[in-house]
């Protein structure tokens, strides 16, 4: 008896897969067709998607350490697989920021419960050293693994996982998609790496694990804020920059690249549009400002971003307006922590007055000599010490919203 499975086909689906793979020698069972497989009733989707369907060629790690993709690297295990190449001049460098920012979310599940493989696909450049420095410049830690091989085998990976058209060999057009997947239970799908980052770690780290992830405090629907209308130039930022930037403190992820905040007022508007439409020229003519920031900024290159006038002009203006609205927020935030301080209550006071007394205690011989109020106007000082150092804190609070505010009318 069998049954016709349907849903995981789709995904991981090639039509010219299998001819690939058999003029390479590769053929070892049943590859997924364009449609539907046939397997026998009971079969898990783990077994249909096991050891039949994925090479078991062998790959080295940025660690030097030999893997065979299947048996090591995919078994049992919940995986994320890219595909990138080290002298890539855009988006490559942008695909590994977003995937630091996600291990990052992933937190002490990266190396336990998933795992994440960047293979290149020029391994005739990408020696393990270079890639263990690629590594290293991104950050990358327990759990991430970036590896290198015979560029047949790579092709085939890249065939299995639905990230590669015949049609494609140059190297510029590589899959932008990741391949997500639990291979125990047959969960696959494909996933654009520039998605939000807590997101991506939702499905990889929650949803493949089939949310075996404790449940937290979680809002209701009514309160999610309402939607924004979004310019063309926060949607560039999104997009393009924020893997690597982020302007005052942010979400508490770690960036690649500087602070955005007040860039604009930092740098000159000419200097600012020529570094976002060629900034691997301004790096190969040895730009002070980019060498600087390229050496500060552990030798992560900035990318082409393939911008046009109009995009470069709309990014400039929503990092102008966005500065200034962060601004405001970390001023916002440093006035209310000023007005939350609490004045020294009378029972502090008499505490404070104990306690100086006893650390100001005379000998026997001086005792009659001793003011015994010396404690209480000790506290009374400090206590209007902090009162003024409050009042000063909140004043230069509302200097400083005041500015702010003037500065966005202008």
């Amino acid at each position: 008896m069998s049954t016709k499975v349907t849903t995981i086909a789709t995904i991981l689906t090639i039509c010219s897969a299998g001819a690939y793979a058999t003029a390479q020698g590769h053929d070892k069972g049943p590859l997924p067709g364009t449609h539907e497989v046939v397997v026998a009733s009971g079969v898990t989707g783990g077994e249909v998607w096991g050891a039949n369907y994925w090479p078991n060629v062998t790959l080295t790690g940025h660690d030097n350490k030999k893997y065979q993709f299947f048996d090591d690297l995919l078994k049992d295990k919940v995986v994320v697989i890219d595909f990138i190449y080290t002298t890539c001049p855009d988006a490559c460098p942008l695909e590994t920021a977003k995937l630091a920012e996600v291990a990052e979310v992933l937190g002490e599940q990266m190396g336990d419960d998933v795992f994440f493989y960047s293979i290149s696909i020029d391994p005739k450049t990408d020696s393990v050293e270079v890639l263990a420095e690629y590594a290293k410049r991104y950050r990358a830690g327990k759990g991430w693994t970036f590896f290198t091989g015979d560029e047949e085998d790579i092709k085939l990976i890249r065939l299995k996982c639905g990230l590669m058209d015949l049609g494609g060999q140059q190297r510029e057009d590589h899959s932008l998609d990741m391949l997500v997947g639990n291979q125990k239970t047959g969960r696959w799908m494909k996933q654009s790496a520039f998605e939000n980052p807590y997101m991506l770690a939702t499905i990889i780290g929650d949803w493949l694990h089939n949310y075996k992830q404790p449940r937290k405090n979680l809002l209701s629907y009514e309160k999610a804020p309402a939607l924004q209308n979004m310019t063309k130039g926060e949607s560039l930022f999104r997009t393009r920059c924020s893997a690597c930037h982020v302007f005052g403190q942010g979400d508490g992820l770690t960036r690649q690249g500087p602070n955005l905040l007040g860039v604009t007022d930092r740098r000159e508007r000419k200097w600012l549009e020529r570094w976002l439409l060629e900034p691997d020229v301004m790096l190969a003519e040895k730009d002070p400002v980019a060498i600087e920031m390229f050496e500060a900024f552990n030798k992560v290159a900035m990318p082409n971003l393939r911008l046009s006038q109009l995009e470069i002009s709309q990014l400039l203006d929503y990092m102008t307006k966005q500065s200034l609205v962060a601004e405001l927020a970390d001023r916002t935030a440093s006035l209310t922590s000023a007005m939350q301080l609490k004045p020294i209550g009378s029972c502090c006071a008499k505490k404070s007055a104990d306690s100086s007394n006893k650390q100001h205690e005379p000998s026997s011989g001086s005792a009659k000599n001793s003011d015994p109020n010396a404690g209480a106007t000790a506290s009374i000082k400090s206590k209007t010490a902090m009162g003024t150092t409050a009042m000063v804190s909140i004043g230069m609070g509302l200097i400083g919203l005041l500015t702010v505010a003037l500065r966005r009318r202008n």
